[in-house]
């Protein structure tokens, strides 16, 4: 699992590609996507690209520019201003290698950089699972096992550079996805559970500059001929969101099975927007839950999010506890 060697460094490989935009006001959490050449504008209302329905957003408030080693912020001389770090910006560059965070009005604009999926050594996400697809046929005829391991960071978000070591260390035959915007998902084909159980230590190790990673692991084998690649990933995903910082490797079990992460890439088809958008936020939810103890003053304060609205939200979603609790 450990050490695996890539032809050239994975720094140089990566291009740059498609942006997503997280953005958290006092009402909802929207999601959108800047990809390469893309010009857009943020806003209240039209003729904003856009939508926003916050009253802290002039109707057209900032515009953000697709840049090859990033975007370009422009604000557009609103009313309550864009703020990075709490510094008025009236233009600047963003690089898109990590995680940014930007402020228009009372509205949190998120700035992720989405992996290429051409990059060497990270597949799509709908190649990676036709990958376990086929592992797992090959595991049922031939009487192989396989696993899989899921990384997240815990109290900041997984950057680009995170995601390129933990690549590098890992074999050649193993398989690497974004499967969420913070979320690594990694197949190991024909590796037993104690050895997973072992590479992951060594991937969520401390490093010095790095965020705190926590692993959810699971086993082929911990299902028999029932495995299927539905049920692995739900079962890896329910053991991720119990990992914390005492305990950061989390073998999943069965009776830990739970609804995955799903695919918050925005598609050209809108009609499962809606979907996408629930899913996010219900993840993002539980995970403040989860690091706040379900406190759920606490809990609103992490997501930027009035407590009378994250209380209707929880009963909403039926989220009575934090996974795992």
């Amino acid at each position: 699992m450990l050490h695996g060697q890539l032809n050239a460094p994975m720094r140089a490989a990566l291009q740059p590609g498609a942006i997503t935009l997280l953005c958290t006001s006092t009402s909802a959490l929207q999601v959108f996507r800047l990809a390469p050449g893309e010009v857009k504008v943020i806003g209240r209302a039209s003729p904003a690209d856009l939508v926003i329905d916050d009253r802290s957003l002039s109707r057209v408030h900032a515009r953000l520019t697709w840049q090859p080693d990033g975007i370009f912020v422009e604000d557009l001389r609103s009313k309550n201003g864009t703020t990075l770090d709490d510094k008025p910006v009236v233009s600047m560059s963003l690089r898109a290698d990590r995680t940014q965070q930007l402020r228009l009005g009372n509205v949190q604009l998120t700035v992720r950089s989405e992996l290429n999926a051409a990059t060497p050594g990270f597949d799509a996400r709908e190649h990676f699972l036709d990958r376990v697809d086929e592992e797992l046929r090959r595991a049922g005829a031939f009487r192989r096992t396989l696993s899989l391991l899921m990384l997240r960071a815990l109290s900041a978000e997984l950057d680009v550079q995170v995601a390129l070591r933990v690549r590098k260390e890992l074999r050649s035959v193993d398989s690497v996805t974004l499967y969420a915007p913070d979320v690594l998902l990694i197949l190991a084909p024909e590796q037993a559970l104690t050895q997973t159980e072992l590479a992951a230590r060594w991937l969520v190790r401390e490093r010095s500059g790095e965020p705190q990673l926590v692993c959810g692991v699971v086993s082929s084998d911990q299902y028999g001929p029932a495995a299927t690649t539905q049920a692995l990933i739900a079962a890896v995903s329910g053991a991720c969101r119990t990992a914390t910082q005492s305990q950061p490797v989390v073998t999943a079990t069965t009776e830990q099975c739970a609804p995955p992460f799903r695919e918050t890439t925005i598609p050209d088809n809108q009609s499962h927007f809606a979907d996408q958008l629930r899913s996010l936020e219900v993840e993002l939810i539980r995970d403040a839950l989860h690091r706040s103890g379900n406190n759920q003053t606490q809990a609103s304060r992490l997501l930027n999010m009035p407590l009378r609205t994250l209380v209707y939200k929880i009963r909403a979603y039926g989220l009575r506890k934090a996974a795992g609790d």
